[in-house]
């Protein structure tokens, strides 16, 4: 799917309503991908000290031709990439911002940074709920 779209999946592209989930070409894509277990890598993920979440890529044409093989030891998500603070950041403010205002989102993301260790569980609930509508 990242192939055909060119971005990261999101969320809503593994929901039934997202339209990656009856695209054909999906399916297509997934029919021609060969998946090789690098030993290296899996030593390195159950290494206690290294815990690295390796995986890499190789696009063979249809003419035989590969692409050079790219490798990412540390993906985007692990807590050793450098981008993963501020995707997570942004990922918290996005999913947060569905059903809570932008100044109630600070305030929770505030409260979790500086509080969170001394907030009282029914304190942080209570900053979360939204009550019942009906």
């Amino acid at each position: 799917m990242t192939l055909l779209k060119g971005a990261q999946p999101d969320s809503h592209d593994f929901s039934d309503a997202s339209p990656w989930a009856s695209d054909p070409r999906v399916d297509y894509l997934r029919e021609k991908i060969e998946i090789f277990e690098c030993e290296q890598y899996t030593l390195d993920y159950l290494n206690e000290e290294k815990r690295s979440l390796a995986s890499a890529l190789t696009v063979v044409f249809a003419n035989g031709s590969p692409t050079e093989e790219v490798a990412v030891e540390y993906p985007l998500g692990s807590p050793k990439h450098p981008g993963t603070k501020k995707a997570v950041e942004a990922k918290i403010h996005r999913n947060l911002g569905l059903i809570f205002s932008r100044g109630e989102v600070e305030h929770i993301v505030a409260t979790v940074a500086t509080k969170a260790k001394t907030t009282m569980v029914h304190d942080f609930v209570d900053i979360l709920w939204r009550g019942n509508s009906s």
